[in-house]
């Protein structure tokens, strides 16, 4: 479910625009330019310090 279409989206009641996306990581919901394009995470959690850590992790073990 990496599509903005396997989220779980807020609908607008009358003309069923997509309001908000709940993230993935952190469970907050977002407004839809907050993701990237066929992500289920949030700019701040793909991009957040925990993530560089995460990614830079097999780098410093050499």
């Amino acid at each position: 479910m990496t599509t903005i279409t396997g989220l779980i989206p807020r609908l607008r009641y009358r003309t069923g625009r997509v309001v908000s996306i709940r993230c993935a990581a952190c469970r907050t919901w977002r407004k839809p330019r907050a993701f990237d394009l066929n992500t289920n995470i949030c700019h701040d959690c793909s991009y957040g310090a925990a993530h560089k850590r995460v990614t830079a992790r097999p780098a410093r073990r050499g």
